[in-house]
């Protein structure tokens, strides 16, 4: 994979390189569904992509919360493609060319291990809605987010099963209490996507789905991050599965970085020996020289 320069629209550039991400999946004790269980102990800050951040230590602490969408009864939009079953023959026969489907939930869960992977790395504390192919209630994917007091509620999905629609988006909802917020976090993770995967530019859009609605207590966003039609050989590809995981990570770690706290800058009184005295050379008095 060779290099891309990753230019987001805050003027930030990104620089990345081929990374290797391992993706565990946890399970779910007894099918109960546990918030808790969900939540994987943040790696110490040790990123294996390039990066243009100077100071890590605005991550620490800050919570993102991840849903891959459907899972479970729901597959989502489904597409197929023309696989070969022996790729090691020069010229393989007729029957090793065969249609398979390829569901929605399971592109989603893998896309957002390599998110939750990247993000942890810059020591961010990650929870998901799923990790395994089961289906969890949206008013629960919400609820979630609100309980584990998320920064930023990151739904991630695919586009429609379309066969001639291309490209990459991203919703905000226009209730969201937290508008303007999830717009900047939807504009800078779409540009993220966009500049690192090359999939056509969509844009962003208004969205009323119920995970990213006025009662998600956090900046939310839902990422149409290509079609199960007309971009299902890009998806379908593993390492395209990363590199999107990656751009989203990227995506989030760079609004969270420009939105992160400050140290102010407190003034410093002048001591009374350092206070500079009137010229009494000057034409202005010192009241006039303040006009």
């Amino acid at each position: 994979m060779g290099k891309f320069i990753l230019l987001l629209t805050n003027g930030i550039s990104l620089e990345r390189h081929q990374s290797i991400f391992d993706h565990s999946v946890a399970n779910v004790n007894g099918g109960n569904i546990n918030l808790m269980s969900f939540v994987a102990p943040a790696a110490p800050p040790s990123p294996q992509i390039n990066h243009p951040f100077e100071n890590l230590s605005v991550f620490q602490g800050l919570n993102v919360f991840l849903d891959p969408g459907h899972g479970g009864s729901e597959r989502g939009a489904r597409g197929f493609a023309q696989i070969n079953t022996m790729p090691g023959l020069l010229f393989p026969p007729i029957g090793a060319m065969q249609i398979r489907f390829f569901d929605e939930k399971d592109i989603a869960l893998s896309i957002a291990g390599h998110v939750n992977d990247t993000l942890q790395s810059f020591g961010i504390n990650v929870a998901q809605s799923r990790y395994g192919d089961y289906n969890v209630g949206l008013d629960l994917r919400r609820d979630m987010a609100n309980d584990f007091e998320a920064d930023v509620f990151v739904s991630i999905h695919l586009n429609s099963s379309n066969i001639f629609n291309r490209g990459t988006k991203v919703l905000h909802h226009p209730n969201n209490p937290f508008f303007e917020e999830s717009r900047e976090l939807a504009q800078t993770v779409n540009d993220a996507v966009v500049a690192m995967t090359g999939l056509r530019d969509l844009g962003i859009e208004l969205g009323e789905q119920v995970v990213t609605g006025r009662y998600t207590q956090m900046p939310a966003i839902i990422t149409e991050t290509g079609y199960m039609g007309g971009d299902i050989r890009f998806l379908i590809n593993s390492d395209n599965q990363r590199l999107i995981g990656e751009s989203i990570a990227l995506g989030i770690l760079t609004y969270l970085y420009n939105n992160a706290p400050r140290p102010t800058i407190q003034s410093i009184p002048v001591p009374h020996n350092e206070v500079s005295p009137v010229d009494t050379n000057s034409p202005w008095s010192p009241i006039e020289s303040m006009w």
